[in-house]
């Protein structure tokens, strides 16, 4: 109950904020910026396997 409540009003609002104008449809954006944000997003995905990996140990 603890992790859905900190991911739902700490870390989803972050999340928003920081990826907001890569998220917008209709805004023209470069192929590097699409490219840096799934690049971004793969990132983290991974991180978060590896933490689950780690404390699943």
């Amino acid at each position: 109950m603890l992790s859905v409540a900190i991911l739902t009003w700490v870390l989803m609002p972050l999340v928003n904020r920081a990826f907001a104008a890569w998220r917008r449809p209709g805004v023209p954006r470069s192929f590097l910026a699409g490219a840096a944000g799934a690049l971004v997003i793969v990132l983290c995905y991974a991180l978060s396997v590896a933490v689950f990996a780690a404390i699943t140990r």
